[in-house]
């Protein structure tokens, strides 16, 4: 298997079309192109697959993202990345990530922030060869930028509205549903930090208002390139945020996915 990255692309005619409108009239155009918005089109179609089979955050990719990162990119700010990860010649991920050039509430001036990771094939979440090539590639970007460490968070289990309808599917006897219940999310999401090397920093639960949001751990890793700063608290509005601390933060995660257990027979 051959790995390899190139630049997310938009295709130039719609390239053309949409400086030629000044910013008016984004979706007409994007409907006017429609089947030839290039990468977009593939990265939409993963996008929505792996929110529909599996614990992907969102349902839809907005071009308007893509589109910020790639005129910056194009204007010469490198700290705006997005990739495709080329398997064998063919497209097979895509990554969005930003090298941060000053301190927030939560991240620190010397870090990469992954935005976003998509797969085109499910089969790549167990043979985790191509997650490995894509880190690896963000964390060479990252020290190449003179960053320290990379970061990211990862959900963990699903959302309550997602979970809500797991739980009722598998009553009915969907095995797919009932396995995606009964999985360890929490042994599921660790093994897959530590295989990609990274550390986990934080645990972030949605609060009782947010149906859609996920559980997550956020991660860290370091690129090599002098010693990292010290990495602020998350915070994060209607968030129950904690320090993972050895993994004793993971008390209030697991308290939580348990309520979600114990309540979806509620609704």
């Amino acid at each position: 298997m051959t790995l390899n990255t190139r630049p997310f692309t938009i295709p130039d005619a719609l390239l053309r079309d949409l400086a030629a409108a000044k910013g008016e009239g984004m979706t007409a155009i994007l409907h006017d192109h429609a089947g030839a918005l290039g990468d977009y089109d593939a990265v939409k179609g993963w996008y929505k697959r792996l929110s529909r089979e599996f614990n992907w955050v969102g349902a839809t990719l907005m071009f308007n993202v893509v589109k910020d990162y790639h005129d910056r990119e194009m204007a010469g700010d490198m700290r705006y990345r997005q990739t495709i990860t080329m398997k064998d010649g063919v497209p097979a991920a895509y990554s969005r990530f930003l090298h941060l050039s000053r301190d927030t509430q939560t991240r620190r001036m010397d870090c990469t922030k992954v935005e976003e990771t998509i797969i085109a094939d499910p089969a790549d979440l167990r043979d985790l060869s191509l997650f490995r090539f894509m880190y690896d590639d963000i964390t060479a970007a990252s020290a190449a930028m003179g960053r320290a460490r990379v970061i990211t968070e990862l959900g963990v289990g699903l959302a309550q509205r997602k979970f809500r309808v797991m739980a009722k599917q598998a009553a009915q006897g969907d095995a797919r549903a009932q396995s995606l219940l009964n999985r360890d999310w929490i042994a599921v999401t660790l093994k897959f930090v530590e295989r990609m090397g990274f550390t986990p920093t934080d645990v972030i639960v949605p609060d009782t208002d947010s149906p859609d949001a996920t559980p997550q751990i956020r991660i860290s890793r370091e690129t090599g390139v002098g010693a990292p700063l010290p990495l602020a608290p998350y915070v994060a509005d209607k968030r129950i945020c904690v320090p993972y601390d050895g993994g004793r933060g993971l008390d209030v995660l697991r308290d939580y996915l348990q309520t979600q257990r114990l309540s979806a027979n509620t609704f």
